[in-house]
């Protein structure tokens, strides 16, 4: 299960550096190690979203919220970079795809 985190902390790092298809497969890596981890999830939803694949990126989606019922941009911007500004302008590619995605402001 400890895999799913790294490979969702990969993930997220190949997202803001542009590299969406590896991104995508770090991923499913992750979810293949644990598909209780909803980062991956965001991941998924974030790349695929950047690379105008909405059917996959609204369907990543919708598993990031079955995990995460409550979750929206705000929660998750908080999850990730908490409150500090340069943690929050670093993961602005990631949280634009998951917008993009569908994923409410809050």
């Amino acid at each position: 299960p400890l895999r799913s985190v790294w490979y969702g902390i990969i993930g997220r790092a190949e997202i803001l550096l542009g590299k969406d298809e590896q991104a995508l497969k770090t991923a499913r890596k992750g979810i293949v190690a644990n598909s209780k981890h909803p980062h991956n999830y965001a991941v998924l939803a974030s790349g695929n979203a950047h690379l105008g694949r909405m059917e996959q990126a609204r369907s990543a989606l919708r598993e990031l919220l079955a995990l995460q019922p409550k979750i929206n941009l705000a929660k998750y911007r908080d999850q990730v970079a908490g409150k500090e500004p340069l943690a929050i302008k670093s993961y602005g590619r990631l949280l634009e795809g998951l917008r993009v995605a569908g994923l409410p402001e809050s």
